[in-house]
């Protein structure tokens, strides 16, 4: 049933950064800040979904980022992969070997770092309806040709 699941989740997500990409070629710079902008919203939504669905006692940065990973992977192979490099209530890094993303983002034949930092915008959007003093940045990209991404939670200094 996994590999069933995964299979048609690769399709749907290829085609949706085919037809996104297609787009962003048409009708260029403006074309790219609606998308970001559409990402971040999308982000939004889930995240203030996801939020209501766990009803979790704290915002802090370990639980939104819990939440994140439960909502976009819970339960796929790729949850495997993840591992925690540091997990505190205001900073938590993770180092992932792979990526879920970047099988459907060479299947459509886009430029893997430019899906990835739209697919961030969608992160943002999600952690920001948890908790909207998180910051987000990564060290390291798979989509950018390093062996794993390291991504970055961490509650901004004058969030205290």
């Amino acid at each position: 049933m996994t590999d069933w699941i995964q299979h048609h989740r690769l399709l749907l997500e290829s085609r949706e950064n085919a037809h996104l990409f297609a787009f962003l070629e048409r009708f260029g710079p403006e074309a790219e800040q609606v998308a970001r902008r559409t990402y971040y919203e999308h982000g939004f939504a889930n995240g203030k979904r996801a939020w209501a669905k766990a009803s979790p006692a704290s915002n802090d940065v370990a639980t939104a980022v819990q939440i994140l990973l439960r909502w976009v992977i819970g339960g796929l192979p790729a949850e495997e992969k993840v591992e925690w490099r540091e997990n505190t209530e205001r900073k938590v890094v993770l180092r992932s070997i792979g990526c879920a993303h970047m099988a459907a983002w060479r299947a459509a034949g886009v430029p893997t770092a430019k899906a990835c930092d739209l697919y961030k915008e969608w992160v943002d959007g999600f952690i920001h309806a948890i908790n909207p003093g998180i910051q987000h940045y990564k060290t390291s990209r798979v989509s950018a040709g390093d062996s794993y991404c390291e991504e970055v939670w961490e509650l901004d200094a004058d969030e205290d």
